[in-house]
């Protein structure tokens, strides 16, 4: 399950990075043909846009006047402005489905590595352990990273984590006795 899993998320990830690259472009591509067919509204409206982020008139018109000097600066800056894009598309599909592959594996690993060393209810208790444990060590780097108190980072990860686990646990008991299968 740990493989195919692996996978079935490095697909996933491959899928929905390709996607928005995609879509990305596809508005990029969009608002440059709408500048090459209407530039005069466009300028307007970058305007506007300047103006709705505190500029005076006269000083947005200023900016529009030397954005308008360089294709690909005016261009950028409507993405940004107008679209909410970065110029540069997000992602890369294969790194993500690697990493995304590699990381699906790599946690799957934690709760089944008991297994190879214990048997019974010995195994499911270290299993459980090893992966609270994972769980908030992951909390904590995810507060390092994100410059959060790690403590609190970790118990947050913990539980959120641990309320997956257990909902999904509840959810296989249950549902096949809801759907009446055995």
């Amino acid at each position: 399950e740990a493989l195919a899993g692996a996978f079935s998320m490095a697909t996933g990830a491959f899928l929905a990075s390709q996607a928005e690259r995609q879509v990305h472009l596809h508005e990029i591509a969009k608002e440059k043909e709408e500048i090459r067919k209407y530039p005069k509204e466009e300028k307007e409206e970058l305007a506007l846009l300047l103006r709705e982020d505190g500029l005076s008139e006269e000083s947005a018109k200023e900016v529009v006047k030397i954005l308008g000097r360089s294709q690909k600066a005016f261009l950028n800056t409507m993405i940004q402005k107008e679209l909410g894009l970065e110029p540069n598309p997000p992602g890369t599909p294969t790194k993500d489905a690697v990493f995304m592959g590699f990381s699906y594996l790599l946690s799957a690993i934690i709760p089944l590595f008991p297994y190879f060393f214990f048997t019974g209810i010995q195994a499911i208790i270290f299993s459980i352990g090893a992966t609270l444990i994972a769980l908030f060590l992951i909390g904590v780097a995810k507060g390092k990273v994100a410059s959060l108190p790690y403590f609190k980072s970790g118990v947050q990860v913990l539980l959120v984590g641990a309320g997956s686990g257990i909902g999904g646990y509840f959810i296989g008991i249950l549902l096949p006795h809801l759907l009446g299968i055995k």
